[in-house]
């Protein structure tokens, strides 16, 4: 397997990072992480659900989710 290396995003863009797991019983996790195009962290975020979706489901409600967050202050 070839190994995947982080590349930044546009200079002015932030690139946000998705992952899921799936658990037993309906239960599932994700979390975002942001960075500008240097590679500075600029914010993450978990969250834990009872509801089982597909992982692609919630890899784009997780950006989705992400995205309302970074026009707002912290």
């Amino acid at each position: 397997m070839e190994e995947q290396r982080w590349k930044p995003p546009m200079m002015g863009s932030v690139k946000l990072s998705v992952d899921v797991a799936c658990f037993e019983g309906q239960r599932m996790g994700w979390g975002v992480v942001a960075r500008d195009a240097t590679g500075q962290f600029l914010f993450g975020v978990v969250k834990r659900s009872q509801i089982q979706w597909n992982p692609e489901e919630v890899e784009s409600g997780g950006v989705l989710w992400a995205e309302t967050g970074i026009n707002r202050p912290i």
